[in-house]
């Protein structure tokens, strides 16, 4: 998971990510992370 203070400069949401973390929940920034890109713009 990256760092909660690069996801976001709001104090309750980095608190909220933390909590999130230590609590095992994934978050949509956690599953973004995950994502593989998609492939229809590469086949054109």
């Amino acid at each position: 998971m990256a760092e909660a203070e690069t996801k976001s400069i709001d104090s309750a949401s980095i608190k909220m990510i933390k909590k999130a973390a230590s609590d095992g929940v994934n978050t949509a920034f956690d599953r973004a992370e995950t994502m593989r890109p998609c492939p229809i713009g590469m086949v054109g």
